[in-house]
């Protein structure tokens, strides 16, 4: 037999005086079917929860209907079927007890057997009731633990008044507006411990929202107090029960070796190991700012801060193991909700609920189950791991199962050259907080014949702006708007044509049916275009950014025979090995097509972008003779001024307003310092903001995904405008810098997205850029990520990427020129050394003096130049130098050997506390930076250097606080006169953000921690 549940009826849902009928259904079951019928053989319509049914002369019927609608039945229409002597009883059902209506049915059924049915069932409604309201009211309901008993002495009244008043306390930490509808305490009274206290709300929403906030406990008076969500009676007796067994096992023992951690009593027997944490390059200082950002404080920081610090790491690789490193970036868990999970003993267990609700609870020995630490960094654990029972491991990466489990598996996966494992971790208390962390891991991996095919790194931008208007560029004419409209609109589209004056130009266009209407040519590069609808002029439906590029006018073929065009793209923050590694098809193109040189020991010679961008656009060092780097640019030495003079169109293009070259911490450009400026202006003018400007500060950029406004990516906004000017431009002698900042700016890994997209440009521009001088380079090697802070990291850092085409002309030409340069592509250059070839390409166009550099080449004879003080022409023979001759700063040579030594040795400690007192006498005079105190000596080596006499040189490492900032710095001690100093510039390694808001100095901006709260 089954019941069919029915549904409540329609117009009243919730009505408490709806019919039983409406709860009660029809009982299906051949052998009593024919019992159901009324007096008059009319039919019985039932309501299922399925397809409706109905009861009629013995035979069940579905409606003719597939898709008919099943409602309970009214009074009226059971009445339309009664005969007309009971039409007036029926209408009385609404109103009738149900008692009363209980008879009625049973004075119209004379079977004993639907009786009995009846009577149990309408018996099972009380029951059932009550259990849905239970398991409702336990929904809404939380316990709260730690909240002290009241004095013994007190009136019951005046106990339950004083629970109130606490949990009333306890909620407006919360920031709970409304108040529950009981509390109580639960259990017998005991001296020895204060009862759990149960909190029940009216909704759902307030019970959602007090365990959110129950980390704001953490941080006031009632640090001791841990919220949980209400068990049901199977959970709270499976508690007892494996408290119970700990109790047993604990007994005798010294300390109490057998915990239990909160679980719904389910057997787990598969562990995931993540081997792609989300969290791997989170900095520790920055993790932990995040946590207190959000309201993570007192003990539970604490904690965290515990659990980040002193940890270390061993790689095996094979038979070889690595040396012992520092963890200063992760912390092997997936997502930082899985931090919680590893909490030690029952106190802590409100923060599991409030976070991810995975309640787990089992009982482990502490000490004895490390190797499966390293699974999720908490334990996932049945009984039966006590007595070694199979289990399995599956890797999240590849789903690849294997069953071996402690303490090393050979797991083969899928990845790139080696599959990893977290095999064990060994863990330590923490002293006064009650947790537990893992301070040693060792990484075991084994090597296999798989290679990870990845899939193609692209940039998929979603369509977040419909295709409204459209640019038509052709080859003799300028932009053209054409916009296509389906209903009445006003189109407005504005340029900053009068940049230098601040003006803005507007102009608007009716669209007054639909269709296309007329193109408009617009006399401005930068369009910004927005529509409106005709009715609501106040309401834009549409809005988006236009460039264009507008011809110079062009210089005669033969003025410019001899002039070679200079086309420079830069990547910001992309070291040698990183665009190998990240950009191979842009490689393949660069040196099959182009037939580049890619040059292996171009060094930086400043800490970031600024100084190595003023050494090759000016040949001049940023501090010292560049002249005042916080006012404005346009007096400036650059090198474009000299190519314009010489009849060059001149280029610049930068993205990325946020670390403008010329703009950051700095003035910019009062007017536009070339002839095509895509970047932004000074900081005066607030009125004429050029395109990037206008992007960053969209809505559609806010709404746009990473790297990307509306449906095209960033670097290929400005890689068409690069198009543009060189279509426009293939007469004429060209110089153009165009530099992608935010690709590789944050993020080491992203610049991959490009590849395809500048492969790409590349092939379709290879006959604009053949005769042309084309460079593809970086400034430096990635700052902050945390391979930096490794010896590789700081090799990649000194070394950007370099490439060099010459033109086909220039090499059918000078045919030893190709080797010339391949040759020095091994020898150590620097940015001095490429504004001199800028230079000297420049010199021999204007003077057409390539015969004479034929002459010089075959005999081999030295060339000299008074272009700068630093520096000779990549196109001339370049003998071997060293880091002194090439013009690279001493704390950025890597040309010597380095040895570690002991980071706790007396000398490195002294020398570490000079280091910081060096950063606190630059930072004096500003009361806004706290002082800096050292925390940890990290890494520390001696550099043989035999050129330095008496003295030993030393690169140290260093961790100050309160910023947790990782300081590079190279120092030199005296040992017969005991003095140590700092030598050259301090190095940061790792991330500052927002630290140092409250200073303007680029050099202070790397090591201010300011006080100010504002700053984090």
């Amino acid at each position: 037999m089954t019941l069919y549940k029915p549904r409540f009826r329609r117009n009243q849902p919730d009505s408490p005086e709806a019919p039983i009928w409406d709860f009660v259904g029809v009982l299906q079951n051949e052998n009593v079917s024919h019992h159901v019928r009324t007096s008059s053989n009319a039919c019985v319509e039932s309501v299922f929860t399925g397809s409706g049914m109905f009861v009629c002369e013995d035979k069940w019927q579905r409606p003719t209907s597939k898709n008919a609608p099943v409602t309970a039945p009214t009074t009226d229409a059971i009445s339309a079927r009664q005969p007309p002597e009971e039409r007036s009883t029926v209408a009385d059902f609404n109103s009738m007890p149900t008692p009363d209506l209980y008879k009625a049915i049973l004075d119209r059924i004379t079977d004993p057997l639907v009786d009995q049915m009846l009577r149990e069932l309408f018996g099972r409604f009380p029951g059932e009731t009550v259990e849905k309201i239970e398991e409702e009211k336990r929904g809404r309901s939380i316990v709260l633990s730690g909240v002290k008993e009241s004095s013994p002495t007190l009136r019951p009244s005046q106990r339950q008044k004083d629970l109130e008043d606490k949990v009333d306390a306890i909620l407006d930490v919360l920031d709970m507006e409304c108040r529950p509808v009981e509390i109580r305490r639960m259990g017998r009274f005991d001296l020895s411990r204060p009862r759990l206290v149960k909190v029940v709300f009216s909704n759902k929403q307030e019970w959602s929202q007090a365990l959110a906030q129950a980390r704001l406990l953490r941080s006031t008076s009632f640090s001791d107090v841990y919220i949980r969500r209400s068990m049901t009676e199977n959970e709270r007796r499976r508690e007892y029960e494996l408290r119970q067994v700990a109790r047993e096992r604990n007994a005798g023992l010294d300390k109490r070796e057998w915990v239990v951690h909160r679980d719904n009593g389910r057997s787990v027997d598969v562990i995931y190991f993540d081997l792609s944490k989300a969290f791997d390059n989170v900095n520790h200082a920055k993790l932990l700012s995040k946590l207190k950002s959000v309201g993570i404080e007192g003990r539970l920081l604490d904690w965290f801060a515990c659990y980040l610090s002193g940890r270390h790491f061993t790689v095996k690789v094979e038979n070889a193991y690595s040396d012992r490193g520092s963890r200063i970036s992760d912390y092997g868990a997936a997502n930082v909700e899985e931090c919680f999970q590893i909490c030690y003993d029952d106190a802590a267990c409100s923060y599991l609920d409030y976070n991810d609700r995975r309640q787990m609870c089992d009982i482990y020995k502490t000490g004895t189950d490390e190797h499966l630490a390293g699974a999720e960094t908490y334990k996932l654990l049945r009984d039966e791991v006590v007595s070694g029972c199979e289990r399995k491991v599956i890797l999240n990466s590849t789903r690849m199962v294997s069953k071996a489990i402690p303490p090393i598996h050979d797991v083969q996966a899928d990845l790139t050259v080696t599959s990893a494992l977290l095999a064990e971790e060994r863990e330590t208390p923490v002293p006064r907080t009650g947790w537990e962390y893992f301070s040693e891991t060792k990484m075991y991996y084994k090597l296999v014949n798989k290679e990870k095919r990845f899939d193609e790194a692209r940039a998929f931008c979603q369509k977040k702006n419909g295709d409204l208007v459209s640019i038509q560029s052709e080859e003799l004419n300028d932009l053209l708007i054409v916009v296509y409209a389906n209903r009445k609109k006003e189109v407005v589209h504005s340029d900053t044509k009068g940049a230098e004056s601040g003006e803005r130009n507007n102009e608007r266009v009716g669209v007054e049916e639909e269709g296309r209407h007329n193109p408009v040519q617009p006399g401005c590069e930068f369009v910004e275009t927005y529509c409106k609808r005709a009715t609501f002029p106040w309401t834009s439906i549409y809005h988006n950014n236009h460039n264009q590029i507008l011809s110079k006018g062009n210089i005669s073929k033969s003025m410019m025979s001899s002039k070679k065009s200079v086309i420079l793209i830069v990547f910001d923050s992309v070291s040698h090995s990183n665009f190998i590694r990240s950009m191979p098809k842009s490689l393949e193109v660069l040196s099959s097509l182009y037939k580049s040189h890619i040059f292996k020991g171009m060094s930086k010679i400043g800490d970031n972008s600024f100084p190595n961008a003023v050494a090759f656009l000016s040949g001049k060092h940023h501090q010292t003779e560049f002249g005042d780097v916080m006012g404005y640019f346009d007096e400036h030495p650059l090198i474009w001024k000299d190519f314009e003079k010489a009849g060059y169109t001149t280029y610049y293009a930068e993205d990325y307003p946020k670390f403008n070259l010329f703009s950051y911490l700095a003035g910019g450009f009062r007017r536009k310092p070339v002839h095509h400026y895509f970047s932004n202006l000074g900081r005066t003018h607030v009125y004429c903001r050029p395109y990037w400007l206008n992007v960053y500060g969209s809505f559609l950029h806010r709404r746009s995904k990473f790297l990307c406004y509306g449906n095209q990516a960033m670097h290929n906004i400005e890689l068409n405008y690069l198009s543009q000017f060189l279509r426009k431009n293939k007469d004429s002698p060209k110089f153009a810098l165009n530099w992608l900042t935010e690709l590789g700016h944050d993020y080491a890994n992203t610049i991959n997205v490009a590849d395809e997209d500048f492969a790409d440009f590349l092939r379709k521009h290879y006959d604009d850029l053949k005769e042309s001088f084309f460079f593809v380079l970086s400034d430096h090697g990635h700052r902050f990520d945390p391979i930096r802070q490794t010896r590789i990291g700081r090799i990649e850092e000194r070394f950007p990427f370099f490439s060099m085409h010459i033109p086909q002309c220039i090499q059918r030409k000078i045919p030893a020129l190709a080797g010339v340069i391949q040759q020095n592509t091994e020898v150590l250059t620097s940015f001095w050394d490429f504004y001199v070839t800028m230079r000297d390409i420049l010199d021999l166009g204007e003077s057409d003096s390539w015969d004479q550099m034929i002459s010089q080449l075959m005999d081999n004879s030295t060339w000299t130049h008074n272009y700068s003080k630093r520096g000779q022409s990549l196109l001339r023979p370049l003998s071997d130098r060293n880091c002194k001759e090439a013009g690279v700063p001493e704390e950025f040579c890597m040309c010597y050997p380095e040895t570690a030594v002991d980071t706790n040795s007396y000398l490195i400690t002294k020398l570490a506390q000079e280091l910081i007192l060096h950063l606190n006498r630059l930072l004096a005079e500003y009361n806004e930076c706290a002082p800096l105190t050292l925390s940890k000596v990290r890494h520390a080596t001696k550099i043989e250097d035999e050129f330095i006499g008496a003295e030993a040189k030393y690169r140290i490492t260093v961790e100050a606080t309160p910023s947790f900032a990782v300081f590079e710095a190279l120092m030199r001690y005296n040992k017969a006169a005991n003095t140590s100093v700092v030598h050259g510039n301090v190095n940061r390694v790792n991330s500052y953000g927002n630290q140092s808001i409250c200073v303007h100095e680029q050099e202070l901006r790397k090591y201010c921690y300011c006080t100010s709260t504002t700053a984090r």
